[in-house]
């Protein structure tokens, strides 16, 4: 009996349980329901990370400021330029030389603020210098114009010597803009630009020695006053900011009255040539190492020289562009920078050759096809003289804007150089102009003053070539 009721027990009870199982089942969450609980870190997948800025980012943002003048000042003193880069170019070149002796309007060689710049170029200021209170000019040696030697033409040979301050220039453009790498090869256009050059010794790097007041260039041996006065001691331009030009020879002749960093003798206005050897081509607003000279603005500085009859040359630390400035009137007061030491000499030209012939420099050992290239685009002018056999040799190039300005004689005019037969021309230079929005323009020279500045690299103009 007991063994027939385990038997029960054992079939019967289990019937009886899943049954009434069945009839009470209990509800989880589905699967899906768990994932999207879970699923927490959507946005990462989507991008739309909770780090980032969540502010929208509009095309404002990304414009520079395309006056390029920082430190405006009320009575701006930069004159207008009616040589502007406009279709109707007075610097078209026609296939002869002005040897009138009517004079241009001295108002279209005047500096040109035209051209917008930009100031998203900012100053390299990694390169340290010494502001210690010492006169020691040897303590501080400042080489931070070193040129980079990556990426560039490696079929460049390196040069045996070179006597020509490099411009600053360190990377290759094309018509529009900066490239990322230099042209590798002759083959390829645009081939033989100035940064290429520069990177295998065609150029001087530019070294400086300074101290708090003095800047000793040790390649020209030149002695610049380092920082600027808040206000000139007798100058009357906005309450003595600026100086006409008369104001500023007296002011730079003050210094030595004044024992001027312990020299009592020597300090001067500099000449044109002089101040341009301080230009920076690299940089832009200022055009110049602002860690050498601290606080310089991009803004106009006389130079001693006479341009005409109403105006004297300047030098526009903007961009660096060096023409005539009138020495009357709302726009004759600028800035002023002195100097000390021996002049600058003017180049000595040498010419030899028969039917092919060629121009020697004595003074910057530069060697000059005497004949010239026709009217030509920027890109065209690099890619002449890159080509060119002439005289014998086939390592002719394009001049950067340094060894252009080496044919300059910035006493004369029409043409404003000794070179024979160079006429009024505007030549071409290498030397594109360095900024990261508008590449578009590039250096040149036009001899029949001397005035250089930038133009659009789809303008015409002559070409000398160099080597």
């Amino acid at each position: 009996m007991k063994l027939n009721t385990a038997i029960f027990l054992l079939i019967f009870c289990p019937v009886i349980f899943f049954g009434c199982h069945n009839g009470h089942k209990t509800e989880y969450p589905e699967d899906n329901d768990t994932d999207e609980i879970s699923d927490v870190d959507s946005d990462e997948d989507t991008g739309n990370n909770d780090d980032a800025d969540t502010e929208t980012e509009t095309d404002e943002d990304h414009i520079s400021n395309p006056d390029g003048d920082t430190n405006p000042i009320d009575d701006d003193p930069r004159p207008h330029d009616d040589d502007t880069d406009s279709g109707n170019d007075d610097d078209a070149d026609s296939d002869s030389g002005d040897t009138s002796d009517s004079d241009d309007d001295a108002d279209s060689d005047t500096a040109d603020t035209s051209d917008t710049t930009d100031t998203s170029d900012t100053t390299d200021t990694s390169d340290t210098t010494d502001t210690s209170d010492t006169t020691d000019t040897s303590d501080t040696t400042d080489t931070s114009d070193t040129t980079d030697t990556s990426d560039t033409g490696d079929t460049i040979e390196e040069a045996d010597e070179s006597t020509v301050l490099c411009t600053g220039q360190t990377q290759c453009f094309d018509n529009y803009e900066p490239l990322s790498s230099c042209p590798s090869s002759p083959d390829n256009s645009l081939f033989g630009q100035d940064y290429q050059y520069a990177a295998k010794g065609y150029c001087l790097n530019k070294s400086f020695t300074t101290t708090t007041d003095l800047v000793t260039d040790n390649i020209t041996e030149l002695v610049w006053q380092r920082n600027l006065p808040e206000i000139y001691d007798g100058c009357s331009g906005s309450a003595g900011v600026l100086c006409s030009h008369s104001e500023a020879l007296d002011y730079c002749n003050s210094l030595n009255t004044s024992n001027f960093a312990g020299f009592n003798e020597g300090w001067r206005l500099p000449t044109t040539a002089e101040l341009a050897t301080i230009i920076d081509y690299g940089k832009i607003n200022p055009a110049i190492n602002s860690v050498t000279f601290p606080d310089t603005p991009g803004q106009i500085f006389w130079t001693s020289d006479i341009y005409d009859y109403e105006n004297n040359w300047s030098v526009d630390f903007l961009k660096g562009e060096i023409t005539g400035n009138k020495t009357t009137g709302s726009t004759s007061y600028l800035y002023v920078r002195c100097v000390r030491g021996e002049n600058l000499p003017n180049a000595s030209f040498t010419v030899s050759g028969t039917e092919e012939k060629i121009v020697q420099d004595s003074t910057s050992n530069l060697t000059w096809t005497k004949s010239f290239g026709d009217n030509s685009t920027w890109e065209t002018a690099l890619n002449y003289c890159k080509d060119l056999e002439y005289a014998g040799h086939d390592d002719w190039r394009l001049p950067n804007i340094n060894e252009l300005k080496t044919l300059i004689n910035y006493s004369k005019s029409k043409p404003a150089s000794d070179f024979e037969g160079i006429g009024n021309y505007t030549f071409w230079s290498s030397t594109s102009y360095s900024s990261s929005t508008d590449s578009s323009q590039a250096w040149s020279v036009k001899m029949e003053k001397g005035t250089s500045q930038v133009k659009s690299k789809l303008k015409e103009f002559k070409v000398l070539c160099v080597r």
